[in-house]
């Protein structure tokens, strides 16, 4: 039972951040995404995350309780913090490394563009590098970022050569959302070939 319902809120959550990157990255391409509305869609990520890691401790703290093996597991006949470590480590370690590492890249990247007179992101471009992060989870991450700087590199590098233009820097807000999209749809099936597997929390 808990199986089945962990499966299904994957595949919702898996459609709900493909849905918001597409309608951020429509957004962004149309240059209507504001700063405010780019933190609505990133809140939103976060509420998400946390409202499913609520719901799978519920789920497993009742599963648990249901069954004879599992109830032993429980309260009396273990302490609450074996549940809670359980539950963190399986439910909440993974969305808190992701809201975590996403918030420091977007720091992070706020902090080299302010260094470096906004030369690399616009403002909305910074929080859609968090909103990526957070859809993309833990450790996926580490692929999305890999694959968003590649995509940069390659792009800008070919314009350089085609237009010889140095100045003109296409908007890196299309290769993050490419690049979440593609680690969202694919990074499970790609993280064992990559060696990301053995971050997982």
């Amino acid at each position: 039972m808990l199986a089945v319902l962990y499966n299904n809120l994957s595949i919702i959550s898996l459609v709900l951040y493909a849905l918001i990157l597409l309608i951020a990255g429509w957004f962004f391409y149309s240059k209507r995404l504001s700063v405010k509305l780019a933190q609505i869609f990133v809140l939103l990520v976060i509420v998400f995350l946390f409202l499913q890691a609520g719901f799978l401790t519920f789920l497993q703290y009742f599963s648990f309780k249901s069954t004879p093996p599992g109830m032993y597991l429980l309260p009396p006949y273990q302490p609450i913090t074996y549940f809670l470590s359980y539950v963190w480590l399986h439910f909440w370690a993974g969305p808190v490394a992701a809201v975590g590492f996403s918030l420091v890249s977007g720091f992070a990247a706020w902090v080299l563009n302010y260094l470096r007179g906004e030369r690399f992101f616009e403002k909305e471009e910074i929080f859609l590098l968090a909103l990526a992060g957070l859809t993309s989870g833990w450790p996926n991450f580490l692929m999305y970022l890999g694959l968003a700087i590649i995509l940069m590199i390659l792009v800008n590098f070919g314009n350089l050569i085609i237009y010889r233009d140095s100045q003109y820097r296409l908007p890196s807000g299309l290769f993050i959302i490419a690049a979440a999209l593609i680690i969202l749809i694919f990074g499970d099936y790609l993280a064992p070939y990559l060696g990301i597997g053995q971050f997982k929390i």
